[in-house]
């Protein structure tokens, strides 16, 4: 059963996809298929581009399950370069009135980790392979992101939020998350005892 929150969400109005600036119903994502959402925290960030990297590496094998991967940012800064570099051929929307990231819980990135060694030697290192740009620290790049699988049928069947620590679900889990989704979605009303 879908909440409020699943269906304020669900009718909430995107951009894209990137870089056009059509207007888009949310649940439109998800009619079709189930769907892996990434909701950047914003796409300068090293550590988001990395695992935008990570998940492309596996887009064949979401789309194996029927899930279709999606990436949704909170501002047009930086999401052409993303997309050139970290996201290639997949599908960016903007989602100006962060509705994802208040469904993510509206937490706030504390920078302060990224004064720790570990972090910082791996902002550093992820800068260096997969870029990182500058342009869009504001106000709308505090809130982290995460990650949502969602059906049709079913709506978030899961949710990952972005740690203080710039950390995100495991991309394994994540495609297990999709089959199951996907196996869920094809028995619904389908399905003989």
């Amino acid at each position: 059963m879908a909440s409020a929150l699943f269906d304020e969400l669900a009718g909430a109005t995107l951009k894209g996809p990137f870089p056009s600036t059509n207007e888009v119903r949310a649940d439109s994502l998800w009619r079709d298929s189930t769907a892996l959402i990434y909701v950047l925290r914003r796409a300068g960030c090293p550590f988001c581009r990395k695992f935008a990297v990570e998940l492309m590496k596996r887009k064949g094998d979401f789309e194996s399950t029927g899930a279709r991967l999606i990436v949704i940012v909170s501002q047009e800064q930086g999401a052409e370069a993303f997309s050139l570099v970290s996201w290639k051929g997949g599908e960016v929307y903007i989602d100006e009135a962060e509705r994802f990231k208040h469904r993510l819980g509206s937490r706030l990135s504390d920078h302060a980790h990224l004064l720790e060694p570990k972090v910082m030697y791996s902002a550093v290192e992820a800068a260096i392979a997969y870029g990182a740009s500058f342009d869009d620290i504001n106000n709308k790049s505090s809130l982290l992101g995460g990650e949502l699988v969602v059906t049709r049928d079913q709506g978030i069947v899961f949710e990952y939020r972005e740690t203080a620590r710039f950390a995100h679900a495991n991309v394994d889990t994540l495609l297990d998350e999709c089959r199951k989704a996907t196996d869920g979605e094809q028995c619904v009303g389908q399905c003989e005892a």
